[in-house]
């Protein structure tokens, strides 16, 4: 011990300390404050990148639809979760079904899972004249995915009858369509890509120009 510190009283040397350990806090705090300020504005279409702050990926994260954060993105959904979906579509759920029969309320209709199917974020494309596009479905729907997608992959219900399969032409581009990808749901493991178009298929066959065309069967086998 140096002599100077023999000679200080204990008390004048605990201060001594103590008035260090105050000024580095004050710098530390300092520096989070001036951090957090330049720290950018983060928007719903921008992901988290390196070497973005714990305040703005907290941010980013709070923007995000609230089923669909981490958890239940890959973990199989709960009887509890299930029935909540129900009551929120307006139908009634009975506890401790199996298999895909989870899937279904007690009157036999599909429930169908939150963030219109879609696992995490959805982004918003525009889909070029001449992209192929297919659906399991009566046109009157909105939902289409690329050509190639199958239909485990696509995680539709049994009411869905592969035999009513569709392909269709994008004739000019298309704007404002929801890309997503796909829930696993209904027993099936999902995975591929859905398309959510800004108005029915119906509607966008029938402008004029029409925005989409349904392939003929020759134009398909050629």
């Amino acid at each position: 011990m140096k002599l100077i510190d023999r000679l200080l009283p204990m008390t004048a040397r605990d201060a001594g300390g103590h008035m260090r350990r105050s000024i580095l806090s004050a710098v530390s705090a300092a520096l989070f404050v001036l951090t957090t300020l330049v720290t950018p504005q983060i928007g719903t279409d921008t992901a988290p990148s390196i070497g973005q702050t714990a305040v703005a990926a907290e941010v980013r994260a709070q923007e995000q639809p609230p089923y669909w954060k981490m958890y239940y993105n890959f973990a199989p959904p709960t009887d509890e979760f299930i029935a909540e979906l129900a009551a929120e579509q307006g139908m009634t759920y009975t506890l401790g079904k199996g298999g895909e029969a989870r899937f279904y309320a007690d009157d036999g209709r599909p429930i169908y899972p939150s963030n219109d199917g879609a696992v995490g974020v959805i982004v918003t494309v525009t889909l070029p004249s001449g992209d192929v596009l297919t659906r399991y479905g009566k046109p009157t729907g909105r939902y289409v995915s690329p050509d190639g997608m199958t239909f485990e992959q696509r995680a539709l219900p049994s009411s869905t009858s592969e035999g009513d399969f569709h392909i269709y032409i994008v004739e000019r581009s298309i704007d404002g369509v929801e890309k997503g990808k796909i829930a696993p749901w209904f027993g099936r493991a999902g995975g591929g890509i859905q398309y959510k178009l800004p108005d029915r298929i119906v509607t966008l066959m029938e402008a004029q120009p029409p925005f989409l065309s349904e392939m003929e069967e020759e134009r398909e086998a050629a």
